[in-house]
């Protein structure tokens, strides 16, 4: 992979690429919140024999650090400039978590931009989808991260996050990497970027996938909403949790380059 690095305002954002010379597709790979981009390992690797792959660690996340507090829209814009500035045209987007919720904002940054999404346990950002419950439950998450994030919660949350011992191992060495200040501020970057969201139509393929046993929130719940209310194609990942792409990366990697290919076609 080919190291760069996008000088901004707030920090330095890390990114990787890989381009195959007969390329005629591009991959853009955003991962969830407190991950990195070996979040992506096994689909970098499937993806790169055949398209012009890029993953990036997210501000405030992995190796763009230190990096001050912006926002997903903020975030977006970001992503934007990185892709316009190596002139990959049009591309795939697949996010994962927080990165799905970037991914939607980027959407709306530059529709044009994107041939197709495809949202790993993440979830729709129109507001139709959340009660004003779950907004206020949402604002308490920074509060209790800050009250309950320890070292002894660890194993606990990548429990929660990750169902196979390879991906909880590597959930732990994430959260292990960051402080309770850097946590908070990315939770409250996600929660503000959620709450603020508005309707946000996705004018092109979009497919959600999420793990069979994601218990993160109501991630599960709003993506089985979505796909009742606007048919939006849903696979569930059999044995996952919230990183379905880590924990099955098979079953993801044909999903991402089923749906890839067919976007292609259709976008001649």
């Amino acid at each position: 992979m080919q190291q760069s690095v996008w000088h901004t305002a707030y920090g330095d954002i890390v990114y990787w690429q890989q381009a195959q010379a007969a390329a005629r597709e591009t991959v853009v790979l955003l991962h969830g919140a407190v991950m990195d981009h070996a979040l992506f390992a096994a689909q970098y690797q499937a993806l790169a024999d055949t398209y012009r792959v890029l993953v990036w660690d997210m501000p405030m996340h992995g190796a763009s650090r230190p990096f001050m507090p912006v926002s997903m829209l903020q975030m977006a814009r970001f992503i934007e400039d990185i892709v316009e500035h190596e002139a990959m045209g049009a591309v795939h987007v697949v996010g994962q978590s927080m990165g799905g919720m970037v991914a939607q904002y980027w959407a709306q940054v530059a529709p044009q931009r994107i041939k197709s999404l495809s949202l790993i346990d993440s979830i729709p950002l129109n507001p139709r989808y959340r009660s004003k419950l779950d907004a206020w439950a949402l604002k308490t998450v920074p509060f209790f991260t800050k009250l309950s994030f320890n070292e002894r919660a660890i194993p606990k949350m990548a429990a929660k996050i990750a169902s196979t011992a390879a991906a909880q191992a590597y959930v732990v060495q994430r959260f292990q990497d960051v402080s309770k200040d850097e946590l908070i501020h990315i939770m409250r970057v996600l929660v503000e970027g959620i709450n603020s969201a508005n309707e946000m139509p996705l004018n092109m393929p979009v497919q959600a996938i999420v793990g069979e046993h994601d218990g993160l929130g109501k991630v599960k719940a709003y993506n089985i909403t979505w796909h009742q209310q606007e048919r939006v194609p849903l696979h569930v990942i059999n044995g996952a949790g919230h990183n379905a792409n880590m924990d099955d990366a098979a079953a993801v990697n044909a999903l991402l380059q089923a749906w890839i290919d067919r976007a292609s076609y259709q976008r001649g």
